[in-house]
Parts: C-alpha cells; structure tokens; sequence
C-alpha cells in the first residue's frame, strides 16, 4: 500500500504542483511574502514536506505570472515601482472598464443577483478584512457577468501583481463607505442597461483606487528610506 502511494503521486507531479502554486501564490496575496522576500525551494518544499520538483514548477508559474523573479538562490517576491503600478492600472482601467459595459449587454438575472448579494454583504458589515474580501468579490462577479474568460483571466493576473504589494485593509476600512457607493452606481448602471454610465463609473472607481495605491506605495518606499 505504501509503494502504491508513492507511485501515485510520482505518477501525478504536476497535479502537486498546481497545489503548491495555489498555496503559495495565496500567501503572496495575503502578503506572507512581502515584496523583497528570497524563496528558496528547498526551504519551501521542507516546510510543506513535498520534493522539491513541484515546488520548483509552482515557483517558476509564478514567475511566468509577474509575482516573482529570479534571483541567484532562488525568486524573490517582485517589487513593483510606482511607474510599474501605473502601467498596471492603465491596463486594468480599460480592460475592467469594457468588462462593465459588456456586463450591461451580457449579465443574466443570476449575475444581477450575485452583484446585489455581494454589495448587501458590504453594507452589513465594518470589519477592514470582509470588506477586502467583499471588495475582491464584487469584481469577480462583474467579470463573471461581462461573460469573457479571457478578459477575466489577464485582469486577474494584474490584481495579483499589485496585492503583493499589500491588500491595503487599513485604507478599505476608511474608505468602505466611498467603495460601496461606487459599485453601487455601477451595478445601478448594468441593471438600467446603461453601458455609458457603467463604463464611467468603474473608470472613477479605479482611477480612485489607483491614486490610494500610489500613495500608499510612496510612503512605503519613504519608510524604507
């Protein structure tokens, strides 16, 4: 039974690695990992008490993904500059823009019903790490209404490269209130059918949270000297 076993997941390594991608790439999210940080995969894969192939696999997937890069004794966590952000959000601006627009022609009653549910959510609580969650949420079910896996997939990889950075829960807990109006007026515009309107609020939307982003990341460079 035990050489069944270790045939088996020899059998199916890639299978660990997309494991070990999810896990790791989750920490990186919820800032386990702060920008700067060295991974080595002998490290990693002792911790997790895996070989270190699907380590290595998942640590290079994450390269591939702009969450890493390589350095002499392993990846380090990429540390993005303030042009880099900017370049990011640029890109985000326009493709989460469109999403919206497209939402207004695509969504079901389902994916109203969705985007209501999670805006409920928000009002209902205070709490500075339900409302990242909420906030992530939300935008996930906008992408979902516009119905186009491709647009979902790029936007998902450039949420991942600037929440390396830091879910900034401190600022969503001051601003709760300005996001909920916000992703209100963009559902209010997909359920009139207002492609306009839902383009420019969530252009408003991010361009807002894109300056918060930049501050944010200019006093952290300040406080490192």
């Amino acid at each position: 039974m035990q050489t069944e076993s270790a045939n088996e997941r020899e059998s199916s390594p890639r299978d660990t690695a997309a494991e070990q991608y999810t896990l790791i790439r989750h920490e990186l999210l919820v800032g386990h990992y702060p920008p700067g940080t060295l991974l080595r995969e002998t490290a990693l894969s002792a911790k997790r008490n895996v070989s270190r192939t699907p380590v290595r696999e998942a640590l290079a997937r994450l390269e591939q993904d702009g969450l890493l890069s390589r350095a002499p004794r392993g990846y380090r966590v990429r540390h993005r500059t303030a042009n880099e952000v900017l370049d990011i959000y640029e890109a985000r601006i326009i493709l989460e823009s469109h999403a919206a627009a497209t939402a207004v022609v695509r969504h079901t009653p389902l994916d109203l019903a969705k985007l209501r549910s999670v805006l409920a959510l928000a009002r209902s609580t205070d709490d500075p790490e339900a409302l990242w969650l909420n906030d992530t949420e939300f935008h996930h079910a906008l992408r979902a209404a516009a119905h186009n896996d491709v647009i979902a997939e790029v936007l998902e990889r450039l949420d991942a490269q600037v929440t390396i950075h830091g879910p900034y829960v401190r600022r969503r807990a001051e601003g709760a209130q300005i996001t909920r109006s916000e992703h209100e007026r963009i559902v209010e515009a997909i359920a009139d059918r207002d492609a306009v309107a839902a383009r420019a609020h969530m252009e408003a939307h991010l361009n807002r949270v894109r300056d918060l982003r930049i501050v944010s990341l200019l006093e952290e460079q300040e406080d490192g000297g």
